[in-house]
């Protein structure tokens, strides 16, 4: 394996741009949320097979406006409905540490059979440094899934596939306050609103002031597979 190279301050998609071709091929987002980034694929030419495991999410995708180039479906990881060697690339985008963790392997063995003899699977994890990070631990500290996803690629996906490169990049957060930190991501209602927990977070908060804003670096992981053994 290479060594881990940094690509200084960049984004998820100028990263992608950078590093695999995707206008006129067939990809999987999996995992893909509201569907930003399936929009954002096929607004480069590709066509995406954009899945969700969960129900309401999925449910909303498919009553959402349809968008040129892209499906959407409701399916999980580990049971990704295309044929084998079917598609150009399989994306992991901050998804993978969501899957269930006896569904990693699965996941990854998913992705592996779905993509062609050239084909990649890129994953694309929050690394777990940084001031976003820290910003986010007292309420929602995702160590141990995120410890558990790299666990598995190590695993799994290192030996299904001919090469694996590493890559570090950061992105920034800002914000104009923390009240509206809180309303967007402390008081959402699957997260705990322990009031030592918020008091710890807002002055990690404060810690982030630049001039009139609040800025914190959010360090990202990627690991790109090429050539499925």
């Amino acid at each position: 394996m290479t060594a881990i190279q940094d690509l200084g301050d960049s984004n998820d998609l100028a990263v992608i741009d950078r590093l695999v071709e995707i206008a006129g091929r067939a990809v999987v987002d999996a995992g893909c949320g509201a569907g930003d980034l399936a929009r954002a694929l096929a607004a480069r030419g590709a066509d995406v097979l954009a899945i969700e495991p969960d129900p309401i999410q999925a449910a909303k995708n498919a009553a959402a406006a349809p968008v040129t180039g892209v499906i959407f479906a409701n399916a999980p990881a580990q049971a990704i409905p295309a044929a084998a060697r079917s598609q150009d690339g399989v994306f992991f985008s901050k998804s993978l540490h969501h899957v269930p963790a006896a569904a990693m392997d699965a996941a990854l063995g998913e992705a592996r059979r779905v993509v062609k003899p050239d084909g990649f699977v890129c994953v694309i994890e929050p690394d777990m440094a940084g001031t976003y990070f820290e910003l986010l631990k007292p309420f929602h500290d995702e160590t141990e899934v995120r410890t558990l996803a790299r666990a598995a690629l190590a695993r799994t996906a290192d030996r299904l596939f001919e090469s694996a490169e590493t890559y570090v990049y950061r992105s920034y957060a800002e914000f104009p306050s923390f009240a509206e930190f809180r309303q967007r991501y402390v008081d959402a209602t699957y997260l705990s609103v322990d009031p030592a927990k918020i008091a710890l977070t807002e002055k990690r908060f404060a810690a982030g002031r630049t001039g009139g804003r609040y800025r914190f670096e959010q360090r990202m992981w990627l690991r790109l597979y090429r050539r499925p053994r």
